[in-house]
């Protein structure tokens, strides 16, 4: 993971300016009453986030949303990409065969991830689910996740409970072939065994791998 430490000044000053502009718009938008968040935050990971996090708010509830790592890989190395069909999976597949790849990091990173934030908080306090049960009962999950963070269930819309649909997901049919997946698990399946073991949840049967 990179470590925010090494970044320029100037980086980590404009990254800064940015979140500031869009929650100050987000504010006047909502009428000044504002719930934030952020989808994907790369810093989870990063050295010392859990440390102060944990000095700041000891007793906090953590959620995370874990993803079958080659639909992961996929849906980021697709953004900007601007290929679709055949053309998208064999530049896929191409990129997949080299195991030094850099997004092969996300799944790479997810024990040792983890790990740190186990080390600053209880188990009990970290809540774990799957995109794959958000897309197939998302509210069941709401439900969970409403139960752990402690809060009166919500009577959501079909609209609502359907706004996790991936946006960067490509329409028409599947372009994540049998090949790419194997690829993926390949390289990933030791790190998945690990996280597994941290967590105390059959991931890859989760994921629909065959054990």
């Amino acid at each position: 993971a990179v470590d925010p430490g090494a970044m320029p000044a100037s980086v980590v000053s404009a990254a800064r300016v940015g979140y500031a502009t869009l929650f100050q718009r987000g504010l006047r938008e909502a009428g000044g009453v504002l719930v934030s968040g952020e989808k994907t935050p790369s810093y989870w990971r990063f050295r010392g986030t859990a440390t102060r996090l944990a000095a700041v708010a000891p007793g906090a509830k953590l959620l995370m949303l874990l993803r079958d790592p080659a639909e992961w890989i996929k849906s980021r190395w697709a953004q900007g990409k601007g290929l679709d069909g055949e053309a998208f999976t064999r530049a896929f597949n191409d990129a997949l065969d080299d195991p030094n790849m850099p997004l092969y990091a996300l799944c790479k990173d997810l024990p040792y991830g983890i790990a740190d934030w186990l080390e600053h908080f209880p188990r009990e306090a970290l809540h774990v689910e799957l995109t794959n049960a958000l897309s197939d009962e998302p509210l069941e999950v709401m439900r969970r996740v409403e139960a752990h963070i402690g809060i009166m269930p919500h009577n959501y819309t079909a609209e609502a409970l359907g706004m996790h649909r991936n946006a960067h997901a490509p329409d028409g049919p599947d372009l994540l072939d049998a090949a790419a997946r194997a690829k993926v698990r390949k390289v990933c399946e030791p790190y998945v065994v690990a996280t597994e073991q941290l967590l105390g949840m059959p991931l890859r049967e989760k994921f629909g791998w065959e054990l």
